[in-house]
């Protein structure tokens, strides 16, 4: 069971990480459950929509971008289904941002719930370990 939950935890990191360096938005917003909960460890944002999502994800692109990202990788750490209809999975995941081999930053973890939606595996709550007033994780959208 366990390695089930991880290898579903790893393959929705895996193609959210493609989609991130690719700046699809629309296939990351797609991942997600709403409404979601974004957090970091100083900020956080109710997500009711895509639409309430796509300034985090231009703001972390950006800093990705400003950094000299070549390299973006998660890998899972953990994820066990939480639920006896196992369509729920909490899990965590280790974020390393690299240009060639070298590090850009340190590797930060984070934490993350999918639930099982439709036949498909969404995000409900991501909760990122690192704070939001040192790089954009989180950015609301502008009135």
């Amino acid at each position: 069971m366990g390695e089930a939950a991880r290898d579903i935890y790893q393959a929705h990191l895996d193609a959210k990480s493609r989609a991130m360096l690719a700046r699809d938005f629309d296939t990351i917003c797609a991942m997600m459950a709403y409404p979601s909960l974004l957090k970091t460890v100083d900020a956080e944002i109710v997500l009711n929509r895509p639409e309430d999502y796509v300034p985090s994800l231009e703001g972390y692109c950006d800093n990705l971008d400003a950094l000299g990202t070549r390299e973006f990788h998660r890998i899972c750490r953990r994820a066990e289904f939480t639920s006896p209809a196992q369509d729920e999975i909490v899990g965590e995941h280790a974020t390393y941002i690299l240009s060639g081999a070298g590090p850009l930053l340190p590797p930060y973890t984070s934490k993350m719930v999918l639930v099982l939606e439709n036949g498909r595996w969404l995000a409900r709550d991501i909760r990122v370990g690192v704070m939001n007033s040192k790089g954009s994780v989180i950015r609301k959208a502008r009135a």
